[in-house]
């Protein structure tokens, strides 16, 4: 799943490989930061012209009910593995985005094992990943609750 998570950031990054990361910093009890983290760049695809860059996210625009109201023009691509268990052939929902489409803030991979279709398991869990992370930290820079927040004072 990471690998895949950073495989979709390294689109969102037209060719980056950013190192993934679980924190952004370490605090102590008392809320002072012991040791912060930034992002580093593991290396970089330089083969690739700037346009296919650009037509590889155009073609990042599969149809998913789960994202019809999202406020956010973003990258995404369903799809269906298959794997043999037991022998018989089970399908995976896959889901990979990256939001919002011009200013990447959030990449986001979900498999669901024995899912069928991205767009119907995959894509509803990632959906509530996104609306997490906008309410928490904006994915247009500004948290949600704090303007929730701000309604109800």
């Amino acid at each position: 799943m990471l690998q895949l998570a950073q495989y979709v950031a390294t689109l969102a990054n037209e060719g980056q490989r950013i190192k993934p990361q679980l924190v952004s910093k370490i605090t102590d009890a008392d809320g002072k930061v012991v040791k912060e983290f930034g992002r580093e760049v593991i290396d970089e695809v330089t083969a690739f012209d700037k346009s296919y860059w650009k037509e590889i996210q155009q073609g990042m625009r599969s149809e998913v009910s789960a994202f019809s109201d999202f406020p956010y023009d973003f990258a995404r691509k369903t799809g269906t593995s298959q794997q043999v268990a037991k022998g018989q052939i089970r399908d995976n929902g896959v889901f990979i985005a990256y939001a919002p489409r011009n200013n990447p803030k959030l990449a986001v991979a979900v498999v669901i094992p024995e899912g069928g279709f991205g767009s119907q398991s995959a894509a509803p869990v990632a959906r509530k990943i996104f609306d997490a992370y906008d309410w928490e930290y904006g994915l247009d820079g500004t948290p949600k609750k704090n303007i929730v927040k701000n309604m109800n004072e």
